[in-house]
Formats: structure tokens, C-alpha cells, sequence
């Protein structure tokens, strides 16, 4: 017989972790890769999201824009990549534009 139990906030975030799509994490690693400069990039959330419905639809998972919100499929990309090694901030601009920027912490990355 399976005990369930209260979940930890570890466990809440391992649960919620399981549950973001692999294209997510493809699509933001795709536009760091594409803005690295080797001091900050600056990735805007729209570019994200047309990357991961893009992603989506190719691997036959459709989902609309509503539903990456809904999921909550970006709550957990700066927590992600600093945990990752970046150094990550999100940002609304007057403009309303969501972002984050992304900054390599004080190690040397290898370019070569």
C-alpha cells in the first residue's frame, strides 16, 4: 500500500520540475547559445516563448501561448540556470517587455 504524505518544498519543486518540457530548457540553452558574448545576454520572454511553441509543435506536443503561462512552463528558469552558474535576473521594462539577463558568474569560460 502507497503512503502519501505532505510534500517538502523540495519535493513541490522536483514535481513542478518534472512536469517543464524538455523544449523549454532547449529553447533558452538555443538563444544563449546564439547571444553568448562572454559578459551578459539579454533574452526576451517573447523570444522564448515563440522558441519553445515552435519546439513544441516539431516534437508533436501543441500548446498554445495561454498555455505556457497557465503551466507556469518560465517560472523556473532563473532558479534553473543559477543553480545552472549563471547569474540571472528577469525584468519588465515600461514597455512591458519581459526578460532576463543571464551573466556568467566570475569564472573564466573557456572559448577555445
Amino acid at each position: 500500500m502507497n503512503s502519501v504524505g505532505p510534500f517538502t518544498p523540495g519535493d513541490a519543486f522536483r514535481a513542478h520540475k518534472a512536469l517543464v518540457p524538455e523544449e523549454v530548457y532547449e529553447a533558452v540553452n538555443r538563444l544563449l547559445a546564439e547571444k553568448f558574448d562572454n559578459r551578459e545576454i539579454k533574452i526576451y520572454q517573447a523570444e522564448v516563448i515563440s522558441l519553445v511553441l515552435g519546439l513544441m509543435n516539431r516534437d508533436c506536443k501543441p500548446i498554445s501561448y495561454i498555455d505556457v503561462f497557465e503551466k507556469g512552463l518560465l517560472n523556473k528558469i532563473t532558479d534553473e540556470y543559477r543553480r545552472a552558474g549563471w547569474d540571472v535576473e528577469y525584468y519588465v521594462d515600461s514597455k512591458k517587455d519581459a526578460y532576463w539577463i543571464f551573466k556568467r558568474l566570475n569564472r573564466r569560460v573557456n572559448t577555445k
